[in-house]
């Protein structure tokens, strides 16, 4: 679907955002992609659904200044400065991921009513 977002924020040198369409995929795409990237776990850097996108598998080896006993599997889609969302399997690989969204710079229609 198509959504509107801030690309530039108001700043010193432009007094009004740069606010532009974007494709932002449905949770269900996305949640395919993830889990057929994780039933496969290998590690995965592309394009996919119009987005970077980025799988990491699970590795025994606890993250840097973590109290984990592993790192967990972990797969990104998106910008994280306009849209992108994350599953990532903290409990173990059979266990149903924390899936989280940043839409921050979304922009909903009453305020680019206001703008």
């Amino acid at each position: 679907m198509i959504k509107l977002a801030v690309i530039r924020k108001p700043d010193d040198v432009y007094d009004t955002p740069l606010i532009a369409p974007i494709y932002v995929p449905e949770i269900d795409a996305v949640a395919e992609l993830a889990f057929a990237l994780h039933s496969k776990g290998e590690a995965y850097q592309g394009r996919a659904l119009g987005w970077d996108a980025i799988y990491y598998p699970q590795r025994m080896e606890p993250p840097i200044e973590s109290n984990s006993p592993f790192t967990p599997a972990s797969f990104i889609l998106g910008d994280s400065s306009v849209w992108s969302i994350s599953f990532d399997w903290e409990h173990g690989n059979d266990v149903e991921p924390l899936i989280t969204v940043c839409e921050g710079n979304l922009v909903a229609d009453a305020e680019l009513a206001l703008a």
